[in-house]
């Protein structure tokens, strides 16, 4: 029997992307895992909405939802709290993350079959007391991204429910109930409230850490996009499983203040070029990192929810996801 897994992709009048998204979803199958996607479209143009419905609505395997613009965590709680999602494995997406190989679900799914694991994805920050720009509530937790980030459909509903992934200050105006992950972190926030938020995904991972002893791993950025000596990173390879380019709402309608070779990919997404991917993981590949050795977001790294500490993954846990790039 296959396994089941329901990619929810975000999407933010980003047609373009959203395109190149769901092609490689659909091309990059397992013979494995049985995939349905949910398009979580938050674009707030009323000819994006008709040209996402126009693209997708045909797809056998893709639902599509419309809600508001509150950024990617408000979707998966807005999902859980609306939707029966039956399948086993969940995996969160953004529309500017395109699957490169076949094993993309593949590889996480049997890495949380083979471990206790309860997420597997790519970028990951640690908070803790000692680092201010990761400082939050409660140090340390271990922090996954919403880009791509794999794990059982159990623990994302009880996340979204009891810590929830919309970013802190828009739940003001929600008419969601959160549990005891939220209001630890109300708590928290509430004498200096507009300093005090957090990233779409952080209370959630707050509460897997603070009142789980769940364990996950970060994969590798292996290789990135951007020279970091005329402007930062804005695209990465996450172990040659996903292209992240980076690309967000906030840069939508502003291509005259990025940076120049981000907005030259980005208009080749926008304008449907087909050899774009090809060319933008030439790009990426002529710049690998040191997965292994470097210290930060670049390593694969393993979280002991009982431990509340990270570590570099094993000699052991490499072999094997090397192993399984090439089922």
């Amino acid at each position: 029997m296959k396994t089941t897994c329901t990619v929810i992709v975000f999407n933010f009048n980003s047609i373009g992307f959203l395109r190149l998204c769901i092609k490689q979803i659909m091309k990059m199958q397992h013979p494995e895992i049985d995939v349905s996607v949910i398009i979580a479209d938050q674009s707030n143009d009323e000819q994006e909405k008709k040209m996402v419905h126009e693209e997708f609505s045909g797809y056998a395997d893709v639902t599509i939802v419309h809600m508001a613009a509150l950024r990617s965590g408000f979707a998966v709680d807005w999902v859980f709290r609306n939707m029966d999602i039956k399948s086993e494995y969940t995996c969160t997406l953004d529309c500017d993350a395109f699957p490169l190989s076949h094993t993309w679900l593949y590889l996480p799914i049997t890495l949380m079959q083979e471990n206790p694991f309860s997420f597997v994805g790519g970028l990951f920050f640690e908070s803790r007391k000692e680092e201010i720009v990761h400082c939050y509530h409660n140090n340390p937790f271990y922090c996954m991204s919403m880009c791509y980030r794999v794990g059982r459909t159990e623990t994302y509903k009880e996340l979204a429910m009891e810590g929830g992934f919309t970013v802190f200050h828009a739940r003001k105006d929600l008419d969601f109930v959160y549990g005891k992950g939220h209001e630890a972190w109300a708590a928290w926030a509430a004498d200096d409230y507009e300093h005090k938020g957090s990233d779409d995904g952080t209370i959630a991972h707050f509460y897997d850490d603070n009142f789980t002893e769940n364990n996950k791993m970060a994969l590798a950025t292996s290789h990135t996009m951007g020279d970091s000596k005329i402007e930062s990173g804005y695209g990465g390879i996450v172990d040659d499983l996903v292209l992240h380019f980076g690309f967000c709402h906030w840069s939508t309608g502003i291509e005259d203040r990025v940076a120049k070779d981000y907005a030259y990919w980005k208009k080749r997404i926008n304008d449907g070029d087909e050899n774009v991917l090809e060319e933008m993981l030439k790009v990426a590949y002529a710049n690998p990192s040191d997965i292994f050795h470097e210290q930060g977001t670049h390593v694969r790294s393993v979280w002991n929810g009982t431990l509340k500490k990270s570590f570099p993954s094993t000699s052991e846990l490499n072999k094997r996801i090397e192993e399984l790039k090439k089922v």
